[in-house]
């Protein structure tokens, strides 16, 4: 936040000398971000209500780069992301469980495992 402060005062610094009125970043940012908020909502709310159309226990999908696992209503409303942004996937355990795999988090989970592992190797 305060990086964009810093950055608003340099691009008004350039704006107010070609002639050009204050701008604000933050209100700018602040509702991009309040409209991508409300069409991610929208888009679940009609998933969710297609589903019930169909009478489905839940959907799948990936349109919105956001992972999300959630139930709306009863219906169980699964966003699996992004595998090139985000780095989310879907993974479904031999169990039938469904779950959220972040990479970017199971990697370091991983090399901190094995870390351990080697640490061990060399204790011994």
């Amino acid at each position: 936040y305060d990086f964009l402060i810093y950055f608003n005062r340099y691009i008004n610094f350039f704006r107010k000398k070609l002639g050009y009125e204050y701008w604000s970043l933050s209100k700018y940012l602040k509702f991009k971000v309040k409209n991508a908020v409300k069409f991610v909502s929208e888009f679940e709310k009609l998933v969710g209500n297609y589903a019930k159309q169909y009478k489905v226990d839940g959907i799948i999908c990936g349109h919105i780069h956001h992972a999300n696992m959630q139930y709306i209503d009863d219906i169980h409303y699964i966003n699996d992301g992004d595998w090139v942004e985000s780095c989310t996937a879907l993974v479904e355990h031999f169990d039938g469980r469904l779950e959220l795999i972040n990479w970017i988090e199971k990697r370091q989970e991983l090399f901190t495992e094995n870390q351990d592992v080697e640490q061990l190797k060399i204790a011994s």
